[in-house]
């Protein structure tokens, strides 16, 4: 497979993850994603939630990345976070944003869609079968350009119960 450029610029992804746990199969995916896909021209920054109950800094010790960005909500609040997501996100300069698990990032990208680049693609990494990550789908569906899973039975969940279209519903096995 060869480099994915645009414009003879290396695609630049930013991964929005929690780091509330150190180890666990999102965190192995990414350890095998990140570099994956760097060595195919993405440039990727991962953004990481760091507060009171996700120590970003124990989780890099762990899973050590090129370039991380801390996402901090100085203020505890909804309100809070998505500035944050808004403004990591921003920085990293990605123009496509892969979520797992930080329902916020939607709005952030909404936001960022309306008052800075309208071009900015959002896609969910979907690894589970939990009612909320599909909540999020039905919620967010006209601002979702993609759903990747990492089963089947989550990608005929997100096509057929959540109405995602099947051309944006991908099926990506973890390894």
């Amino acid at each position: 497979m060869g480099t994915i450029h645009e414009h003879d610029r290396p695609m630049r992804l930013a991964i929005v993850a929690p780091s509330a746990y150190v180890f666990g199969g999102v965190q192995t995916w990414l350890d095998y994603l990140v570099p994956g896909l760097e060595a195919r021209g993405w440039n990727v920054t991962v953004l990481l939630v760091h507060g009171s109950t996700s120590d970003a800094n124990k989780y890099i010790q762990k899973h050590p990345f090129k370039q991380v960005q801390f996402v901090i909500n100085a203020t505890g609040s909804r309100e809070g976070r998505v500035r944050s997501l808004e403004s990591q996100i921003e920085k990293s300069g990605a123009a496509v944003v892969l979520n797992v698990n930080i329902a916020d990032t939607y709005d952030a990208v909404a936001r960022l869609r309306k008052t800075k680049n309208s071009k900015l693609k959002v896609v969910m990494a979907l690894h589970g079968l939990n009612a909320a990550f599909y909540e999020d789908i039905l919620k967010y569906s006209s601002l979702l350009d993609g759903v990747i899973a990492t089963n089947r039975l989550s990608v005929s969940a997100a096509s057929e119960l959540c109405g995602m279209p099947a051309e944006r519903a991908y099926y990506a096995p973890c390894g």
